[in-house]
C-alpha cells in the first residue's frame, strides 16, 4: 500500500498529462493523512486549472483550516477571486505580504491584478517584486508590458532586453519586443526580432501571429494570410489567429471568408469581444443595422463596460436616431468622461439635427456635468464649424484650455483664428505646435493652407512639398490613418491642387474611395479629376462621362435616408454644381444652409450656382453673405469681382479686384479679372491708355502665374507625355491668357494704324501661337492665326504699291535736290570776275570812234560779270565789230583790263534760286517717305472673337477641419 508522500508525487507527476488522475492521486493522499496541506493545495491548482473555481476554493480554505498561516494557500485564494472579486483578491495578495514581506510571487500578482485597473500601481508592484528576486525573467517581461500598455516604449524594449541578458533563449522577450516595435511602426525592427523568437521555438505561435499582424499593416496582405494560416496549421483552437484572418478578409473585403472565421473564433471562445465588434462593423457597413446591433449587445452581455460597443450602437442609429446616438455616446461618458470620439459622435449627430436646439442645451448640460478638457473641445468645434459663433467656440476652447490639453486642440484654435480673419495668429498657434511635437501631419498642412491664404505662395508651395512627404510616411507607417478615408482626400488634393498631377490624384482618391465608398467628399474629388481630364486632355476618354454619373447615382443613394451630416449637403451640392445640376444644386444648398448657421464656403457655392444660371443680382447678394462671415478671403472678392463684371457694373467690379491687388499684388484671379474687365468694357473706353493698362495686366498674370510665386499656377499640368513625348493636356487658362494678350495687341495695332507700329501685329500673331500650343483646340486661336496672316498678305499687296508710288516721289524730289546742291556749289566759278565800267566805255568809244549803236551795245554789257578776261573780250569784239572792220584783237590789248576786276563772287545759280528749290525738295522727299500717313490710307480691321469672363472659383480644398 502506498503511503500519503507517494500518491502526492504521483498526482504532481500526473498535473499536466493527466488532471483527472492527479486529483485522484491528492484526493487519496489526504484520505491516508487529512491534514496533507500539500496536497490540498495542489489538488485546488488542479482543480482551478480545470475551470472548477469553487471546488479549488474549497481546497484553499481547507489549507487554511489546518494552517491559518499558509501563504500559498492565500496567494491561491487571490487567484480564485482576481477575476469576480479584484478587491478581494488584493486582500488575500496583502495577507501574503504581511505574512511574509519577501515573497515575490505576491507583489507580482498584486502587479498583474493592478495591470487591469492603475498601471502606476502595477509597476511600483512589479518593481518590488524584481528588487526582490533580480534575476526573474518574468518579473521584468510583465513589467516591460505594463510599460507598453502606457506605450513607454523605451523603457519597455529596456526591459525586454534585461530578460534576454538574464537568459537569451528567453523567447517570450524576443516576442515581446517584436510587438513593442510594430507598436512604434518600426516593422522591419519587428520582423527581425519575430523571426527570432521563432528561431527559438518554430511552433510559437504568438510570434507567427504577430508577424501576421506585421504585414496586415504594410498591406501584405498574402503574407499576412500565410503566417494567419501557419498558426491555425499549429493551433486550430488559437482564437487570436482566427480572429486576426477574419480581420484580414474584412480589410480586403472577402466578408464571407471573414464572417466564416469569425465563427470559427467564437466557437473558441463564445465570450470573444473583438470577434462580435469586428462582425458587427462589417454589418454597419452592410447597413444591417438590427443585427449589427445584436453583435453589439453581445459585447455588452460579456463586457458592460465595453465603451466600443456603446460607440457602435449609437452610430447603428445615426441614420434614424440621432436623439438616441446621443444617448449611448452619453454611456461611453459615464464609463470614461475623457473619452474624445463620445464628444466628437455627440457633435456630429447635432450637426445632422435641423432643430437642434435641445440637443445643443443637452449637449451643454454634458460637458459642464464631466467638466472636461475633451468636452469643451468638442463643443466649441460644434460652435465653430457648425454654428459659426466664433466668440461662444473662443470661450469653449478657453475653458478646455484651463483643464489641459486635447489632441488637435492647436489644429482647431488656428482654424478659429482663421475664421476671425487672423492669418497671423493662426500661423503662430500652429508654430506653437510644432515645437511641442513632432511634425505632425495635420498641423503642417493648414499651415501650408494659410500661407498660402496669406499670399505667402512661394512658401506655401516649398511647405506643401514637405507635407507630401509625411503624408507618405504616415501611410506607411501608420495603419489607422491609412484606414482613414479622409486623408486620401486631403493627401490627393494637394496633387491636384497645387502641383497638378491629375493621375497622382485620381489614384489616391480611388484608394481612398476603397476605403470608404460613402464618402461624398472623395467622389466629389474624383468628379472634379474627370471634369478636369474632359477639359484638358487632348484625347479625352468617353468611359469619364459614365464615371461621373455613376459617381452622382451614388451619392444621391449615400444621401437617401431621414438623417444626414449637413457637410454631407454640401458635397452634394458641390457634386450637382460640377456636373451644371443646378436646380438639384440649388435644393442641396438650401438644405445645407438650413442646418446650424450660416457659412461662407455655403453662400459662395450659392452664388456660383446663381451665376450659372446667369441669375447675376442673386449672385451678387450671395457673394455678399460671403464676405460678410469671411471678409479676407481673397477667393470671395474675386468671385464678387466675377459677378459685377457679369452684370455690368464695371466700378463695383474694379472696386473688388483692385481690393484685392493691394493686400495681394501676386494674386493671379484679379489681375485676370481687371483685365477681363478692360476687355468686356465698353468698346468706347477701349482707348490707347485702356489698351496697355490691359496687356500689363495679362503680361503680369502670365508671369506670375508661370513663375509659380502667384495665387494660381498657370503651367501647372504635365504637358508631356513622359513616353510619347506627345501633348497630354492643355493649358486652358494659360492659352486664354495669351488669346486675350493677341487680342489687345491687335486693337493696339488697329489704334496706331502706322508702318511704325507693326510690332504690335508681330506680336499679337506670336500670343495667338502661344495661346494655340497651349491647348490645340482653340478655335478662336486658331482663328486669329489665319485672319492674322490673311491680313498681312492682304496688307503686304498693298503697300507694295504705296510704296512704289512713295518711292517714286522721293527719288525725283532727291534728283531735284541733288541738281540743285550741284548748279550752286559743284560748277566752275572764280573768286574774281571782270566789268566794263565807265572808264572802258570811254575808252573803246574813243579808240574805235564806236557810233550810236555801238556805243549802246557797248553800255549793255557794263556791270555784267564775267569769268574770265577771255570772255568779255570776246563779247567785246562781237558788239564793236559790227562797226569797225579793224584788228580787234591788237587794240584790245592795248587796253588797261585792270578796270575790269570786280572782285565778287560769280555763280549759275543765285542764292534765292537755290534755297527755294532745296527747301521744295526737301518737302517732297518727307511727303513721300509719309505718304500713306498724310493720306490718311487706313488698314482694315481685323475681326476677332473676345474671351468670355473666367469661371467662378471654389473655396480651397486644402484647409483641414477636425
Amino acid at each position: 500500500m502506498e503511503t500519503a508522500q507517494e500518491y502526492y508525487s504521483l498526482g504532481y507527476s500526473h498535473e499536466k498529462s493527466d488532471p483527472e488522475k492527479a486529483i485522484e492521486y491528492y484526493e487519496k493522499a489526504t484520505q491516508i493523512n487529512p491534514e496533507y496541506v500539500d496536497a490540498y493545495l495542489n489538488w485546488g491548482n488542479v482543480l482551478l486549472d480545470q475551470g472548477q473555481e469553487e471546488e479549488a476554493k474549497e481546497k484553499y480554505e481547507k489549507c487554511l483550516e489546518l494552517d491559518p498561516n499558509y501563504k500559498l494557500a492565500y496567494h491561491n485564494l487571490g487567484l480564485v477571486h482576481r477575476a469576480s472579486e479584484p478587491q478581494k483578491a488584493i486582500d488575500y495578495y496583502k495577507k501574503v505580504i504581511a505574512l511574509d514581506p519577501m515573497y515575490a510571487a505576491a507583489y507580482q500578482s498584486l502587479g498583474s491584478l493592478y495591470d487591469k485597473i492603475d498601471l502606476e500601481k502595477a509597476i511600483h508592484y512589479y518593481e518590488k517584486a524584481i528588487e526582490i528576486d533580480p534575476n526573474n525573467v518574468g518579473y521584468y517581461n510583465d513589467l516591460g508590458n505594463t510599460l507598453l500598455d502606457m506605450n513607454r516604449y523605451d523603457e519597455a524594449i529596456e526591459n525586454y532586453l534585461q530578460c534576454i541578458y538574464l537568459d537569451n533563449t528567453y523567447k517570450f522577450a524576443y516576442c515581446n519586443l517584436g510587438y513593442v516595435y510594430e507598436r512604434k511602426k518600426e516593422y522591419k525592427t519587428a520582423i527581425t526580432y519575430y523571426h527570432k523568437a521563432i528561431d527559438l521555438d518554430s511552433n510559437y505561435v504568438d510570434a507567427y501571429n504577430g508577424l501576421g499582424n506585421v504585414y496586415l499593416a504594410q498591406e501584405r496582405y498574402d503574407d499576412a494570410e500565410k503566417m494567419y494560416k501557419k498558426c491555425i496549421a499549429l493551433d486550430a483552437g488559437f482564437r487570436h489567429a482566427q480572429y486576426n484572418i477574419g480581420l484580414l478578409y474584412t480589410r480586403i473585403d472577402k466578408i464571407a471568408l471573414a464572417v466564416e472565421h469569425y465563427q470559427k473564433a467564437l466557437d473558441i471562445d463564445p465570450n470573444y469581444i473583438d470577434v462580435y465588434s469586428g462582425w458587427g462593423g462589417i454589418l454597419l457597413k452592410q447597413e444591417k443595422y438590427e443585427e449589427a446591433r445584436s453583435k453589439y449587445e453581445k459585447c455588452l452581455e460579456i463586457d458592460p463596460t465595453n465603451k466600443l460597443a456603446y460607440s457602435s450602437l449609437g452610430i447603428s442609429y445615426q441614420s434614424e436616431d440621432p436623439n438616441k446616438s446621443i444617448s449611448y455616446y452619453e454611456k461611453v461618458l459615464e464609463i470614461d468622461k475623457h473619452n474624445v470620439s463620445a464628444y466628437n459622435n455627440i457633435y456630429h449627430s447635432i450637426t445632422s439635427l435641423k432643430d437642434y436646439k435641445d440637443s445643443l442645451k443637452r449637449f451643454h448640460d454634458i460637458v459642464e456635468q464631466y467638466d472636461a478638457v475633451e468636452g469643451y473641445w468638442a463643443l466649441g468645434n460644434l460652435y465653430q464649424y457648425f454654428l459659426h459663433d466664433f466668440n461662444q467656440s473662443y470661450e469653449c476652447y478657453k475653458k478646455g484650455l484651463s483643464k489641459g490639453e486635447v489632441q488637435d486642440g492647436y489644429l482647431d484654435l488656428s482654424n478659429l483664428y482663421d475664421s476671425r480673419g487672423n492669418l497671423k495668429a493662426s500661423i503662430a498657434v500652429l508654430e506653437e505646435a510644432l515645437q511641442k511635437k513632432d511634425q505632425h501631419i495635420y498641423i503642417l498642412h493648414n499651415k501650408a493652407h494659410y500661407l498660402f491664404k496669406m499670399g505667402e505662395y512661394e512658401k506655401s508651395r516649398k511647405l506643401w512639398a514637405d507635407v507630401l512627404i509625411h503624408y507618405e510616411n504616415e501611410f506607411e507607417q501608420d495603419i489607422n490613418f491609412k484606414l482613414d478615408a479622409h486623408n486620401y482626400l486631403y493627401y490627393g488634393n494637394i496633387y491636384f491642387e497645387f502641383f497638378g498631377d491629375i493621375e497622382k490624384a485620381e489614384k489616391v482618391f480611388l484608394e481612398g474611395i476603397a476605403k470608404d465608398e460613402k464618402n461624398i467628399g472623395l467622389l466629389y474629388a474624383l468628379n472634379l479629376i474627370y471634369a478636369e481630364k474632359d477639359k484638358r486632355e487632348i484625347n479625352v476618354e468617353l468611359s469619364n462621362y459614365w464615371k461621373r454619373n455613376a459617381n452622382v447615382k451614388a451619392a444621391e443613394k449615400i444621401m437617401d435616408k431621414p438623417y444626414s451630416f449637413a457637410n454631407d449637403y454640401f458635397k452634394l451640392a458641390e457634386l450637382y454644381a460640377l456636373e451644371g445640376e443646378n436646380e438639384k444644386g440649388h435644393k442641396a444648398i438650401s438644405e445645407y444652409l438650413s442646418y446650424g448657421e450660416p457659412s461662407a464656403k455655403g453662400f459662395n457655392l450659392q452664388g456660383q450656382l446663381f451665376l450659372a444660371q446667369e441669375e447675376y443680382l442673386k449672385a451678387i447678394r450671395s457673394f455678399k453673405k460671403a464676405l460678410k462671415l469671411d471678409e479676407h478671403n481673397f477667393v470671395l472678392s474675386n468671385n464678387l469681382g466675377n459677378a459685377y463684371l457679369r452684370n455690368k457694373e464695371y466700378t463695383a467690379a474694379r472696386v473688388e479686384f483692385n481690393k484685392v491687388l493691394r493686400r495681394d499684388p501676386n494674386n493671379v484671379d484679379a489681375l485676370i479679372g481687371l483685365s477681363e474687365l478692360n476687355l468686356n468694357g465698353p468698346e468706347e473706353e477701349l482707348n490707347e491708355k485702356v489698351l496697355s493698362e490691359t496687356d500689363k495686366y495679362l503680361s503680369d498674370a502670365i508671369q506670375i502665374g508661370k513663375s509659380g510665386k502667384g495665387s494660381k499656377q498657370l503651367n501647372l499640368y504635365q504637358n508631356r507625355n513622359s513616353e510619347t513625348k506627345e501633348k497630354k493636356y492643355k493649358d486652358l487658362k494659360l492659352s486664354d491668357l495669351y488669346y486675350s494678350r493677341g487680342y489687345i495687341k491687335t486693337k493696339q495695332y488697329e489704334k496706331h494704324k502706322l508702318e511704325i507700329n507693326n510690332s504690335y501685329l508681330k506680336d499679337s500673331l506670336q500670343c495667338f501661337k502661344k495661346s494655340l500650343d497651349s491647348n490645340p483646340d482653340n478655335i478662336k486661336a486658331k482663328i486669329a492665326i489665319e485672319e492674322i496672316n490673311t491680313f498681312i498678305k492682304s496688307k503686304r499687296d498693298t503697300n507694295i504699291n504705296e510704296r512704289s508710288r512713295a518711292l517714286l516721289v522721293c527719288s525725283m524730289a532727291f534728283v531735284l535736290f541733288a541738281f540743285c546742291q550741284y548748279y550752286f556749289y559743284f560748277l566752275p566759278k572764280s573768286t574774281s570776275s571782270y566789268a566794263l565800267d565807265e572808264k572802258g566805255i570811254t575808252y573803246l568809244t574813243e579808240a574805235f570812234s564806236l557810233k550810236e549803236k555801238g556805243v549802246s551795245g557797248i553800255k549793255s554789257i557794263t556791270g555784267v560779270p564775267f569769268n574770265d578776261k577771255t570772255t568779255l573780250v570776246t563779247e567785246i569784239q562781237k558788239i564793236v565789230a559790227k562797226d569797225q572792220k579793224v584788228d580787234m584783237i591788237k587794240v584790245l590789248e592795248k587796253m588797261d583790263f585792270k578796270m575790269l576786276d570786280s572782285g565778287t563772287s560769280n555763280s549759275v545759280l543765285s542764292a534765292g534760286y537755290y534755297a527755294l528749290i532745296s527747301f521744295g525738295s526737301i518737302l517732297f522727299m518727307i511727303a513721300g517717305l509719309y505718304l500713306r500717313k498724310l493720306l490718311k490710307i487706313k488698314v482694315g480691321v481685323i475681326e476677332l472673337e473676345k474671351n468670355k469672363p473666367s469661371e467662378i472659383s471654389d473655396m480651397s480644398l486644402s484647409g483641414i477641419e477636425k
